[in-house]
């Protein structure tokens, strides 16, 4: 498993009530006057560039929005319209506006789901799904997720932002019956919500939030999770992790629920 020493945190309560309290005193002048700085990283794995885009707010307390599936583009989207009125930081991939991620080594072609990278388990077994595997090829994927997560080490909270198609994925999946039901601890559903439309969380006194505002949210049994390797299995005992997880095409629920989780995580400080 990848574990870089800095992104293991430690928060102290007075240090944090400070930099939510700033938050909050945030105005729209503060917003619009600060410089934000919009960066491209190069990124090689094997014989393929692409770029990882970071864009870093300075008034931002320590809360970073990542997408890491280019073709999940009603997120990705959703990031792009609420930053500018906002103090937030976030960070995407672009490799060619697909899901998983292709490269060569030599002659040897292989690809991975970038969801699936943070632990060795992950890594050999979506480098499998991908059609080939070797020790080189798991290195190569090993080093990008060790310096992806060096781009995401300040965090003491991380909001993943997904899309997902309709009756292929949902929070019905995390029912005892469902195929995610071995990954969940809590379950809550509002239905009245579409069941496509859903949080996910590694942390339980966000998860009691989630369920106080009627928002259908699942949280991370994190002891018995299944190891896929994903970032919400990387932060299960580090860093508080989110999801928001939407329809694609659902634009207007997930900038609803970003402003919501935003507006959560500055007022209620959550620690591991």
């Amino acid at each position: 498993m990848v574990r870089p020493q800095k992104f293991l945190l430690v928060i102290v309560l007075f240090t944090s009530s400070i930099a939510f309290a700033q938050q909050d005193s945030i105005t729209q002048s503060d917003i619009e006057s600060v410089k934000r700085d919009t960066t491209r990283r190069s990124v090689q794995i094997g014989d393929f560039m692409f770029n990882q885009v970071l864009f870093k707010h300075r008034l931002d307390p320590p809360i970073i929005f990542l997408n890491l599936h280019e073709n999940e583009q009603t997120s990705i989207e959703a990031l792009k319209k609420y930053a500018p009125d906002t103090a937030i930081s976030y960070t995407y991939l672009e490799h060619g506006g697909e899901r998983r991620i292709s490269f060569t080594i030599g002659e040897e072609k292989y690809n991975f789901d970038p969801n699936r990278m943070f632990t060795k388990k992950g890594r050999k077994h979506t480098l499998r799904d991908g059609g080939n595997h070797s020790k080189k090829a798991n290195y190569q994927v090993e080093k990008f997720a060790t310096d992806f997560l060096s781009t995401i080490s300040e965090a003491s909270a991380i909001v993943a932002v997904h899309n997902n198609t309709d009756s292929n994925y949902s929070i019905l999946s995390y029912k005892p019956d469902g195929s995610e039901s071995k990954n969940t601890d809590s379950l809550y559903i509002n239905p009245e919500m579409d069941p496509d439309d859903f949080i996910y969380t590694t942390n339980l006194a966000f998860y009691q939030a989630m369920v106080k505002h009627k928002i259908s949210v699942i949280l991370q049994d994190n002891k018995k999770f299944v190891d896929d390797g994903s970032l919400s299995v990387y932060c299960a005992r580090r860093v508080c992790y989110v999801n928001i997880e939407t329809e694609h095409g659902h634009l207007d629920k997930q900038l609803e629920l970003l402003q919501l989780i935003h507006r959560v995580l500055r007022e209620q400080i959550v620690i591991k």
